[in-house]
């Protein structure tokens, strides 16, 4: 028996983490604790702050009841060991699914040799390749009974994907974006609502400064004092200034507008038009992002508005493309 360590993250934020296999309970249970120790409680989680959910030690799974294929010479579940482990791989194979903003990971199995994780990928892939859901499998190299020394987990190619690929992988000449608070890519991120781009925005002759597109939105839900308040956050902690607020309607600077009306979207558009037009760097990153533009980020719910389609159209309106 394989034992696999994998760090659970909210399902708004970022799939599943794959932190390691181990031979035995025990070692997967010292690697749990060496990566609370280093990682969550160490001061740089990079995972601390999620969408709607808070990093909790409870999100570190050992997972026993993966299959596994080729795998005979290795379970070697009676050592507690690592002398004879220290050069043996294993091959994760992941399977991923999207829809509605949600990138799922499953952990479809756990492979002994290279050739044999190629062909279980493939199959997989071939299983798979009608659904309409479908994002892409990946295999991923793992020491055995190791922890990564990556907070982020074991990060593989995509040898047999589609729409999960890396975001920068060129396709008919275009560069494919995908806006993201979390992404490694400069562009993506300062291209997310979430991301701190102040910007003034006037409504109806009346002005307002935010520091965020996030911000503006979630602000709108408040009203008095505490929108401008929330106008002002960036991040998650305007993210979260909204949670819980649901009206039909919202008034601001002498209007009243009702929630996912075109009226509602054209202040959206408006607040994003301003946020490229006030930062040279989200500029740059905006006239840099040739090609479709895309939001796959984990979400339980469909968003009101489609933001990669509002970045596109002020794209358009900006540089002509």
């Amino acid at each position: 028996m394989l034992h696999l360590l994998f760090r659970a993250i909210c399902e708004y934020t970022n799939p599943p983490l794959l932190l390691g296999v181990f031979r035995s309970k025990e070692l997967a249970e010292a690697a749990r604790l060496e990566y609370l120790a280093t990682v969550m409680h160490g001061g740089a989680d990079p995972w601390a702050d999620q969408v709607h959910s808070e990093a909790s030690d409870s999100d570190l799974h050992i997972h026993r009841e993966i299959p596994l294929v080729a795998c005979e010479a290795l379970d070697d579940s009676a050592s507690n060991s690592t002398e004879n482990s220290a050069d043996k791989l294993v091959y994760v194979i992941s399977a991923y699914f999207h829809g509605c903003g949600q990138v799922i990971r499953q952990f479809e199995s756990i492979v002994g040799t290279r050739e044999a994780a190629e062909t279980r990928a493939a199959e997989v892939t071939r299983a798979n390749a009608d659904d309409d859901f479908w994002a892409g499998c990946r295999i991923d190299t793992v020491p055995l009974d190791r922890l990564t020394t990556n907070p982020n987990g074991y990060r593989g190619p995509w040898p047999h994907g589609a729409s999960a690929r890396p975001r920068d992988t060129a396709e008919n000449g275009e560069l494919h974006v995908n806006i993201s608070y979390r992404s490694a890519d400069w562009r993506e991120r300062i291209l997310s609502n979430l991301a701190e781009t102040p910007f003034t925005i006037t409504i109806n002759g009346e002005t307002f400064r935010c520091a965020s597109v996030e911000g503006f939105w979630q602000g709108l839900k408040s009203k008095g004092d505490r929108r401008l308040y929330v106008f002002g956050l960036a991040g998650m902690a305007a993210k979260n200034a909204g949670r819980g607020k649901q009206a039909s309607t919202f008034e601001i600077a002498g209007l009243t507008i009702r929630v996912g009306s075109r009226e509602h979207e054209t202040l959206i558009l408006d607040a994003i038009r301003q946020k490229v037009a006030q930062n040279a760097r989200v500029a740059e990153a905006l006239q840099g992002s040739r090609g479709t533009i895309t939001h796959h980020v984990p979400s339980r719910v469909t968003p009101i508005f489609k933001m990669e389609k509002l970045l596109m159209a002020v794209r358009r309106e900006s540089f002509g493309f």
